[in-house]
């Protein structure tokens, strides 16, 4: 069994380790990032929804990205205009049962296995 002065050193081995992989990942997601935003602008400019290579394929897509408020604070804001808190939560009961939502574009790579 090890000791415990070599388990701190492998556990120290092991975070530096750990620290080193995710400074990577972060610069490679900084990359990519980068990367799509380009390809993003490209693909929106020259209308092309999906692109296929032998690596795989990058497509376009959009979803639906509800705005977000809180309840409190429309309660709140009404309350001020119209002095009336019965009002005021019935009014913002209805706003947060109609959320509007908006459209986001992104791409999404699909790499063959």
């Amino acid at each position: 069994m090890e000791n415990i002065t070599e388990k701190f050193k492998k556990y120290l081995e092991i975070t530096k380790e750990i620290a080193d992989i995710k400074k990577s990942i972060n610069e490679k997601k900084k990359i990519t990032e980068k990367l799509g935003e380009e390809i993003y602008k490209h693909m929106v400019d020259n209308e092309i929804d999906s692109i296929n290579i032998a690596e795989g394929e990058i497509v376009l897509y959009q979803r639906k990205v509800p705005q977000k408020f809180k309840k409190e604070n429309i309660i709140e804001t009404i309350n001020e205009t119209i002095k009336n808190p019965e009002i005021s939560e019935k009014l913002t009961d209805k706003i947060m049962n109609n959320k509007v939502c908006s459209i986001e574009s992104k791409i999404r790579a699909i790499v063959k296995k």
